[in-house]
């Protein structure tokens, strides 16, 4: 017998008809029972029961109201997360204070393709607030979600370290150290002798096949990050020059701890942007899982350490001959660093920015170490710079700072600065160069842990606050600059080009990254629990790895909208 497909009218369509509206519920209820059993009956009479039937599509059911979603409190910030919805279009994350009736504050919209979490920062510590989700439908319409109240905290969660974890399976590359005898790397003065070898993965350290191997002096570095944290920054020097993961042969490396940055990621994503702009050279940098003298700790970054040569700072080499102490050859290179006032390397303080708190100190990097009159020389060099820049003619293309300085240079710079609103710019970790026969220039970039919306202290009226300008223009340097119209209508025509060029959209960059740090994130999370805990200068403690990101983006995407409501000719 041929098959059939036989269709009815819904019982919703059977009440529009004349005969619907006269009966009751109870009679239409009746009726569409009494019509789906004759088609049944129908269908079986005439084959339909066999496989060759096909049968009656209905419409998916319209998603309900009051979905449920979840929330975490940290302190200052509450995150919302929910399950994806199947059909969904874009989720808007909603809140209001409570007790308030009425609308809300819409925080943030997301693609439906995106993680399914976001943080509401910016409402103070003891603060109960309301959140609900809405999710745009487009066979249904909308969507809300339940509300849900919580109460931001202090953040008094505490990390969970693990000293004794080992991570099993491993896809990114592996680095082992191991100092001889297993002495422990417990300071940044002195260097211990070690051994190291690079893996591809778990995988390729199970079966022995190296990237690389050889000696290595290790020994600590940094400042904050070294002082507040267990996981510890180190500075890396190869027996020989050694390419590693792809970047260039060098001896010279460092190991970012990046601990107070839970996504991981700020420094790369950082020297990214810097790249986008164009500056002359950003570090390159790869994520390793490190291993010293047995002891797993963690994910870290990789990162090629600051200094001259061809395939990093291309300033000319001085040493201490009697050319490289007389004109031209004393006129570069020189590798600068506002650094930390009780920095020992060689180096001068600034003669005219006196009164900013700390005040300016300037370490001479290359040549290492430099002779008395080179030192003396990029001493006077900075001090007539200094005081192009603060004269009365200091706009003068010809005879003000325009003399003194590479401008161009100084607009990319502030623009990457104001980008991730590192609160040390121009303050510490700040490198200038001045090549032979050329003007001081600003760069490379460096240290981001803490930029980007990480950073409590000065963002405690309002954590994570994407307006306002960077502490680089409090400074008596970019004060200065932006003083002068021509700067900063340069700055302004710089940032119409890169907007709508590299800097058109930086979410897909940080988003790959992500997913390919996670699994590497999952075992530094194991290792160190820090995901809940507020480590030192943190404002948000989200509670996952993909919130942090997506707070991180979140942020980043509010701070480029609001620099170009600032610099938009």
């Amino acid at each position: 017998m041929p098959s059939w497909t036989v269709s009815f009218p819904f019982p919703g369509a059977i009440a529009g008809h004349r005969f619907g509206r006269f009966a009751g519920q109870g009679l239409r209820r009746a009726l569409a029972a009494l019509l789906a059993a004759m088609l049944t009956a129908f269908l079986v009479a005439c084959g339909g029961g066999g496989g060759s039937t096909e049968p009656a599509v209905a419409p998916p059911p319209a998603v309900p109201d009051g979905w449920p979603i979840s929330l975490q409190a940290s302190s200052d910030a509450i995150t919302v997360r929910w399950s994806p919805l199947a059909t969904a279009v874009r989720y808007t994350v909603w809140h209001r204070p409570a007790g308030q009736t009425g609308g809300g504050t819409a925080s943030r919209t997301l693609a439906a393709d995106l993680p399914t979490v976001h943080t509401i920062p910016e409402l103070g510590p003891g603060r109960t607030t309301t959140v609900w989700v809405t999710a745009e439908l487009p066979a249904a319409g909308s969507s809300r979600s339940a509300e849900a109240q919580l109460r931001t905290t202090a953040g008094s969660a505490t990390p969970q370290t693990r000293s004794s974890y080992r991570p099993g399976t491993q896809s990114l590359p592996v680095l082992v150290i191991d100092t001889a005898g297993g002495v422990a790397v417990d300071n940044r003065e002195d260097y211990r002798s070690a051994t190291f070898s690079l893996f591809a993965d778990s995988a390729g350290r199970d079966s022995g096949v190296r990237l690389a191997a050889g000696a290595v002096q290790i020994r600590g570095r940094g400042h904050s990050s070294w002082e507040q944290h267990p996981k510890k920054p180190y500075r890396l020097r190869l027996a020989t020059a050694t390419a590693l993961l792809g970047m260039p042969a060098n001896r010279h490396w460092v190991l970012l701890a990046n601990h107070s940055d839970k996504t991981l990621l700020r420094n790369d994503l950082a020297f990214e942007i810097a790249r986008r702009i164009g500056l002359p050279y950003t570090t390159r940098s790869r994520t390793v899982e490190v291993t010293l003298n047995g002891d797993f700790l963690g994910a870290y970054s990789l990162v090629e350490h600051i200094r001259q040569g061809s395939e990093r700072v291309a300033v000319a080499e001085l040493g201490a001959s009697a050319d490289d102490n007389t004109e031209p050859r004393i006129s570069g290179g020189y590798l600068l660093e506002v650094d930390r006032t009780d920095a020992t390397d060689p180096g001068f303080d600034s003669r005219v920015c006196t009164s900013q708190s700390p005040r300016m100190r300037l370490t001479v990097q290359t040549p290492d170490p430099p002779t008395a009159t080179q030192l003396a020389w990029i001493d006077n060099y900075w001090n007539q710079t200094e005081r192009a820049l603060h004269a009365g003619n200091f706009a003068d293309p010809v005879n003000g700072y325009a003399a003194w300085i590479d401008v161009d240079s100084f607009v990319d710079w502030i623009i990457h600065a104001e980008i991730v609103h590192n609160i040390d710019s121009f303050r510490f970790s700040t490198f200038l160069t001045k090549d032979r026969g050329q003007k001081l220039r600003i760069g490379p970039v460096w240290d981001f842990d803490l930029a980007m919306g990480n950073y409590d202290t000065y963002f405690s009226d309002r954590p994570g606050r994407t307006d306002g300008f960077s502490p680089a223009l409090t400074r008596c340097w970019y004060s200065r600059l932006m003083a002068d119209p021509a700067f900063v209508s340069r700055v302004k025509a710089r940032w119409a080009a890169l907007r709508a060029g590299g800097l058109a959209d930086l979410s897909p960059f940080l988003r790959e990254q992500a997913r390919l740090t996670a699994p590497a994130a999952a075992n530094n999370e194991a290792r160190w629990g820090i995901l809940s805990a507020p480590l030192w200068k943190n404002i948000v403690a989200t509670g996952s790895y993909d919130a942090e990101v997506e707070y991180l983006d979140w942020w980043l995407q509010r701070r480029l909208r609001w620099l170009d409501s600032q610099w938009r000719q």
